[in-house]
């Protein structure tokens, strides 16, 4: 089925074009989901509340852009209206023992596997974790992650520089090592 019929029928109602849409793009929609939680068990709520939330808004899709990009938006906002009903900001690390994040740790990430990253992510405190991939995996500037955390740039921008810190704390407690290159 071409994915406007899918959409299509999903619009009519069809129980058997949502089950479709979820074998299609449950998957990525609850890896995305994975990123902005800390563990599995709360991946999948996040994920079927998300999963309403595209039933019941599918018609406003428009289909202008690409339809899965418009589905892990609503598993983001999901997400991240699951971490506003919470309202905690956790701090958990100390600033004073940050090292700033340079263009080698993509070399240190090259030696993780996907899931030991995952599992670094879901480490990290919600509202570094929130910010990080917001910033670093969505995209988004520190100017709308504001916006939709209701939060101050600054706030974004700190938690962001935290969320780094403690990601290689992390690696170096897992007797990961790198060298800064000089000049």
């Amino acid at each position: 089925m071409s994915e406007e019929t899918l959409i299509e029928a999903c619009r009519k109602g069809s129980r058997v074009a949502y089950e479709l849409l979820y074998r299609r793009y449950g998957s990525a929609l609850y890896s995305c989901a994975l990123r902005y939680v800390s563990n599995r068990h709360h991946a999948e709520d996040v994920l079927q509340e998300a999963l309403i939330k595209i039933f019941q808004s599918i018609h406003t899709f428009q289909q202008k852009g690409n339809f899965e990009g418009w589905l892990k938006r609503i598993v983001i906002r999901t997400a991240i209206n699951d971490f506003h009903k919470e309202k905690k900001y956790e701090t958990m690390f100390n600033t004073e023992e940050v090292v700033l994040w340079t263009q080698a740790d993509t070399e240190i990430l090259d030696q993780l596997s996907s899931e030991q990253i995952v599992d670094l992510i879901q480490e990290l405190p919600k509202g570094y974790r929130l910010v990080f991939n917001l910033f670093e995996i969505e995209g988004y500037s520190h100017q709308e992650i504001a916006a939709m955390l209701n939060i101050s740039e600054s706030t974004s921008k700190s938690q962001l520089f935290k969320a780094k810190a403690k990601l290689k704390f992390e690696l170096q407690k897992m007797g990961i090592h790198y060298y800064e290159r000089v000049g």
